[in-house]
């Protein structure tokens, strides 16, 4: 296969992929400066499927929030709206391409969670008003995998599963899902560095624009492959993204707090994903 034929059907799913009635709302409040928390609130609250996912995520385990999270009030007060606005848009996006629930979804779905919140851990490290974004890059930066999935189900039945799916994809599809990613989300509201996050988030060489944002998803995304055993990572830890990590101001010392967290956490994450 072609990736400019891959490229094509991606504009074709975006053409025949009727935006829902909430999902537009969301993205109206998003683009409006200044709407508040309350304003996205009370958008959210008329999708009880998108309510239950939102307060979902706001009790997951790794936000550590000392009282159970019941309403969507309660979730936009506690996480703030630039991290409820990232999970809200991520949301809607993977559930509106990505059709029924499914094995291989859930999946993906508790890995680019972990990819999230360890980027915006490592963005906060680096530059505190980096958590957000780098946030939403975390969650979007495999959303070319359902885009994939969604296009070609029976040929990613080919690559889903091999250790060198970057390689199997380039195989099959002529590109691989850091590209898909990227093509899906051109053209939207998202800033320019969630692109490029998406895009490169297993290499950036020579990257120099949005790079410290680039750097967090990436360094994540690597970083997983040596501290969770949550299946869809295919990220690589060696020498080159350690001395990223270290030029990037970060040390061991932090590298051994994360890894606490994730031990600490991996069992309370099989369970908020209902993963075996």
């Amino acid at each position: 296969m072609d990736c400019h034929y891959v490229k094509k059907d991606i504009e074709s799913l975006k053409e025949i992929s009727a935006i829902p009635v909430t999902m537009r709302r969301v993205l109206e409040v998003l683009q409006d400066e200044s709407a508040s928390l309350t304003d996205l609130s009370d958008v959210i609250k008329h999708d009880q499927s998108l309510v239950h996912k939102v307060v979902s995520t706001a009790n997951s385990p790794y936000f550590s929030y000392c009282r159970k999270i019941n309403t969507i009030e309660q979730a936009t007060m506690v996480l703030g709206f630039d991290l409820i606005k990232s999970i809200v848009f991520s949301i809607a996006v993977w559930r509106d391409i990505s059709g029924k629930d499914s094995s291989y979804m859930k999946r993906l779905w508790a890995h680019s969670f972990e990819v999230a919140v360890l980027s915006s851990i490592i963005g906060g490290e680096i530059y505190e008003p980096y958590r957000g974004i780098c946030f939403l890059g975390g969650l979007l930066h495999d959303i070319g995998r359902p885009v994939l999935y969604t296009l070609y189900k029976d040929r990613c039945s080919e690559v889903m599963d091999r250790e060198d799916i970057l390689s199997a994809e380039y195989e099959v599809f002529g590109c691989n899902h850091a590209d898909t990613g990227n093509w899906f989300l051109e053209n939207t509201f998202l800033p320019k560095e969630i692109c490029l996050s998406v895009k490169h988030h297993h290499h950036f060489n020579g990257l120099m624009e949005h790079k410290d944002i680039v750097i967090s998803v990436n360094l994540a995304e690597a970083m997983l492959s040596k501290l969770s055993s949550t299946a869809g990572h295919d990220g690589e830890w060696d020498a080159n993204k350690e001395k990223i990590f270290l030029d990037a101001g970060l040390n061991n010392n932090f590298l051994s707090d994360i890894e606490y967290i994730f031990r600490v956490q991996k069992e309370n994450l099989k369970a908020f994903f209902e993963l075996s």
